[in-house]
């Protein structure tokens, strides 16, 4: 899936990392985008594929299906609702809140924010990335 959206962005956008995880349990893969304002994508599949792991930037990490959407979906949801955050990420529909204690990460997909709170975080100050789209040509939310 990562594989077909690299290859509908402009030659040079992004390149993609695949990698075996350090206990050989599972296959990390990496999007990562050429413009520095955007944000990577990683997305941890565990070889019994009941759980896929999603992050971007510096952001926390979804656990799918468990914090997704749909809490019971199947492989097919799972992977339909990566696909949907992989390219709200790469539009620039995304943003990480890093508060003194805490941080929330967000993603804007179809007019749904997807959110994921990590607490005991500590910083010390309190600042918000909003990432930039891949490319000039993609829509970002208003």
């Amino acid at each position: 899936m990562l594989e077909k959206l690299l290859s509908e962005l402009p030659p040079g956008a992004a390149v993609l990392r695949e990698r075996r995880t350090r206990r050989d349990d599972g296959t990390l893969f990496e999007l990562i985008p050429s413009n520095h304002d955007a944000a990577a994508i990683l997305v941890h599949v565990e070889d019994r594929f009941d759980l896929v792991d999603f992050s971007f930037g510096e952001s926390g990490t979804w656990e799918l299906p468990v914090e997704g959407r749909n809490r019971n979906a199947g492989i097919d949801g799972i992977l339909s609702e990566v696909e949907d955050m992989c390219r709200a990420v790469i539009a620039g529909n995304c943003e990480c809140r890093q508060n003194r204690f805490s941080s929330v990460s967000r993603i804007f997909v179809d007019g749904f924010a997807c959110q994921v709170r990590n607490i005991l975080q500590l910083s010390m100050r309190t600042r918000t990335t909003r990432y930039l789209p891949y490319h000039d040509g993609l829509r970002i939310r208003g």
